[in-house]
């Protein structure tokens, strides 16, 4: 991987991780009235990133993470909607 393409990805899950902090602190994404406040939304863009087959450890370590985060958000967004309203 070039050192561009590496400083493209890197500031791309940057911006990844900045967006999932935002739903986590906001709970934005039990609403999901955009895309970009659907965890599945940003779920796909780091799905694109592992096709990309990186080869880099700390870069898959922190996609990896960012997919734990994820499916946490998923989780709570599915408890919402099972009960109709945010869980405490």
């Amino acid at each position: 991987m070039s050192m561009k393409a590496y400083t493209e990805l890197e500031r791309e899950l940057s911006h990844i991780e900045a967006a999932i902090s935002v739903l986590e602190h906001t709970r934005a994404h039990l609403c999901a009235r955009v895309s970009v406040d659907d965890p599945a939304y940003w779920k796909s863009r780091l799905s694109a990133i592992l096709d990309a087959r990186l080869g880099d450890l700390i870069l898959e370590r922190q996609v990896a993470d960012l997919c734990d985060r994820l499916k946490r958000l998923q989780a709570d967004r599915a408890g919402v909607h099972a009960k109709g309203r945010p869980r405490n």
